[in-house]
Formats: structure tokens, C-alpha cells, sequence
């Protein structure tokens, strides 16, 4: 497959130069290889994610403990847990 990508472009971009071929030829074979299935969250879910990223970018997410929130990773697991006490729909972990 990578090789029929790279003759595709070095042929399509033979005009152009060489490097602008082979970039495309990687960007195509990047956007093959993301084929990851994602999570499904509820939209209810992801506009409670996006109110408290939106609250710690301010400054004015905390945590349990009383502290300021400034990891991004943590602030989504504020809103994903917050949208699961409302009852949105959010998977389970995985371990």
C-alpha cells in the first residue's frame, strides 16, 4: 500500500517538486493508518466537557480538594463525570 501511495504521488507531482510529492504521500498514509474507533459520548455529554474546559481556561474550574483544575485531562474527566450524574450517556473506562 505505502508504495502504490508513494508512486501515485511521485507520478500525480512529477511536475512539482519532488518533496511536495512525498509529503502528500505521507499525509494520505497518515489519514489510512487513523482509522481508531473513537467513543461515543451523548451530546449532552460533550457541552458539559466544553463548559468546563471553557471554566479552567478562566481559571475557574476546581477540583474535589478546593484547588484550581490546570491539566486539560483532568477538566475532561470533571465534565465527563458530571455528565454522567445527569444521566448522559458516557462509556465506561477502559482499563
Amino acid at each position: 500500500m505505502d508504495k502504490d501511495v508513494h508512486y501515485f504521488a511521485l507520478k500525480e507531482f512529477s511536475n512539482d517538486s519532488t518533496e511536495t510529492a512525498v509529503l502528500f504521500a505521507e499525509v494520505f498514509n497518515n489519514r489510512s493508518r487513523c482509522n481508531t474507533i473513537m467513543a461515543k459520548y451523548s451530546e449532552k455529554a460533550s457541552e458539559k466537557v466544553e463548559k468546563t474546559m471553557h471554566e479552567m481556561k478562566e481559571g475557574k474550574l476546581k477540583s474535589g480538594s478546593g484547588k484550581k483544575v490546570t491539566s486539560r485531562k483532568q477538566a475532561i474527566a470533571i465534565g465527563l463525570s458530571e455528565a454522567k450524574k445527569e444521566g448522559a450517556k458516557v462509556p465506561k473506562k477502559k482499563s
